[in-house]
């Protein structure tokens, strides 16, 4: 491998196909040798990022290593598509960057986005570099699609030579051109619009930020990118320590920091960032490879990418879940309510991955949970209770024995009703039966908001009602008249489980409905509506649901709810409704008579074109040139 007799020094920031391009044009090579010769490639011009610099780096005078690094860190695209790439695809782009074999797929192919495919240019660039001795050359910080401002002049970029439009680099393979300073016609270049004040401060931010990359390349080649995004995303609410991801959330939030023009202006499509812009962004090895829109992600999640990078990674257990303890019992009925005397928690993830907390008090046998919100107060947190512990169970069943109703019962014991009946029916009648101390003649103990009697007329009426029921004959509407009304439903309000269970039983008179003779009469109402709906003409199509809007609207409910019963039923409606074909035959008489009353041409073509017969079969069509052929007959 002969060396080379020269090649350029590479400028601070300089685009490596600008370094290419100079050699082209200081040893007079065209462009396609020119890649051979220096790269041992095929191609009329060089790609976004080079590979086999190996093969440069061993006709040079240079250590192959740092030569290639510093191209690398200072004149590539790479340092700032490598923090925002998988761990495997930059692998693979480095090993190209050395060399590649003859066909292989390059992995630097997969990486376009955001690189300009003309070069810009700064005009007042130009004349510091051409000031300082340098030739005027292509800056890395200039070639972002849509960022056409300069970070350090807050000029617009050009292409083109303002004056006569012609591109101020051309291309061609036998001899590039490269000469900013002046275009190929002669026009100085010095071009200095301003860019918009409306979007250029948000531009020169995200410039600042891809300057900032390209300088700390070498501190953030490890940077635990994927474990900083979790930190914040979990802090702010828009990913569960789970993993499991809030992209609604966390895509509303972010089209509010920047407003929908700005990342249009941007080149962004907002309705497909909006489809599952957070995972794309988030999700470890499945990377967005578009570093701009994480820069953008980083400054909305962080505030700036300088606080993102140099602070210590924060703290996402700052809380511990439900405190440390001890923890209160919440039972009511218990003598240590409210006190803390629950001195473990058991906490469990469920399938769902929430975190919940079991505590147990020993004094009483309550045991409650609590599902852990790091937003939500352990004491506002929904309670869970799972056992009500034997205290509990031996008072609910006192207050029954002693007389109590269910809901002055859910009262003492600040439950529900459903709680308290749910529970009593669990208790055997030998517990009850043990805990009764009151005989069959003693007052219930009612509280006085519920008494509507004396115990004087509760133990006549109890005696009445008694009697009464011993006829098995009678019923409770029976019962309700002879003692009356009011005092029946006192005496409902007052004693209800003893009511119930002296009182005759409900009996549901409820037989299975005969769907088969339903049906068969249903199907004859059906057949003779559906038959006077033809009958009638109608200028509408006549449908299924046309049908049974002529039913009685019980009938019709049956019909759409029991289709499978009704078969029969269905069976007619489906033979009676009216195809499209059919439809257009049946409405050419009124359809021709509406044309001819509001002024319409009548020619069978103009028929065709009508909306109701618009794509018509052949035989709608010969039957409306025959009806037509029949009115003027």
């Amino acid at each position: 491998m002969s060396e080379l007799a020269y090649f350029p020094e590479p400028y601070p920031d300089e685009d490596y196909r600008n370094l290419v391009i100079r050699y082209c044009h200081k040893t007079s090579t065209p462009l396609v040798e020119c890649m051979n010769k220096l790269f041992n490639v095929h191609t009329g011009s060089p790609n976004y990022f080079p590979y086999n610099l190996g093969f440069l780096a061993g006709k040079l005078p240079y250590d192959e290593g740092e030569f290639i690094d510093s191209i690398i860190e200072k004149n590539t695209f790479f340092p700032l598509f490598s923090l925002f790439i998988p761990s495997g695809l930059s692998e693979q782009m480095i090993s190209d960057f050395y060399q590649v074999d003859a066909n292989k797929d390059l992995a630097i192919l997969s990486l376009r986005h955001n690189i300009g495919k003309e070069f810009k240019f700064c005009s007042r660039c130009i004349t510091e570099d051409i000031k300082q001795g340098k030739e005027p050359y292509v800056h890395r910080i200039h070639q972002f699609n849509n960022l056409n401002i300069c970070l350090f002049h807050k000029t617009k970029l050009i292409e083109k030579c303002p004056k006569c439009n012609v591109n101020l680099y051309e291309e061609n393979n036998k001899n590039p051109r490269l000469s900013v300073s002046k275009c190929k016609n002669g026009h100085l270049v010095d071009y200095e619009e301003c860019e918009g004040v409306e979007y250029a401060n948000i531009k020169i931010k995200v410039l600042e930020d891809i300057q900032f990359l390209f300088e700390n390349y070498s501190t953030l080649k490890v940077f635990p990118l994927y474990d900083y995004y979790k930190v914040y995303l979990v802090r702010k609410g828009y990913m569960e320590y789970s993993g499991k991801l809030n992209n609604k959330a966390f895509y509303k939030d972010f089209l509010k920091f920047y407003s929908e023009d700005y990342l249009i202006e941007l080149g962004y499509n907002v309705k497909q960032l909006k489809n599952r812009l957070a995972l794309r962004l988030f999700t470890k090895d499945k990377y967005s490879y578009d570093p701009i829109l994480h820069i953008l992600a980083i400054n909305f999640l962080a505030g700036s990418i300088e606080k993102f990078f140099n602070d210590p990674l924060p703290n996402l257990h700052s809380n511990i879940p439900f405190g440390n303890g001890p923890w209160p019992c919440l039972n009511k009925v218990c003598e240590y309510f409210e006190e803390k005397v629950v001195k473990k928690c058991n906490k469990y993830i469920t399938t769902n991955k929430n975190l919940f907390g079991n505590f147990h008090c020993l004094h009483c046998g309550f045991q409650y949970e609590l599902k852990y919100d790091e937003d939500t107060p352990a004491s506002k947190s929904r309670l869970y209770i799972k056992d009500f512990g034997s205290v509990w169970k031996r008072r609910l069943i006192e207050l029954y024995s002693n007389g109590f109703s269910k809901i002055a019962i859910a009262r003492e014991l600040n439950v529900a009703k459903s709680t308290v009946e749910s529970h009593l029916q669990k208790v055997t009648v030998g517990t009850i039966k043990e805990h009764d101390q009151i005989g069959e003649n003693a007052s219930r103990k009612i509280p006085s908001s519920l008494r509507k009697l004396s115990d004087e007329e509760y133990k006549k009426l109890k005696s009445t009602i008694k009697e009464l029921c011993k006829n098995n004959t009678i019923t409770r509407t029976r019962i309700s008249e002879i003692v009356g009304p009011k005092k029946y439903r006192a005496m409902l309000q007052m004693d209800p489980e003893w009511m119930n269970e002296v009182l005759p039983k409900i009996k549901f008179n409820f037989t299975e409905k005969d769907w088969k003779d339903i049906d068969l009469t249903l199907a004859g109402e059906v057949e003779r509506q559906a038959k006077e709906l033809y009958e009638s003409n109608p200028t509408r199509r006549i449908t299924k649901y046309l049908i049974l809007g002529r039913l009685h609207p019980s009938d019709k409910k049956r019909i759409i709810h029991h289709p499978v019963k009704l078969s029969e039923s269905m069976k007619i409606i489906n033979n009676y409704v009216e195809c499209k074909e059919a439809y257009q035959i049946r409405i050419i008489p009124h359809t021709l008579k509406y044309m001819k009353t509001t002024g319409y041409n009548t020619d069978p073509e103009r028929i065709f074109r009508f909306p109701t017969f618009k794509g018509c079969s052949d035989k709608v069509k010969q039957e409306i040139v025959n009806y037509i052929n029949s009115c003027t007959e």
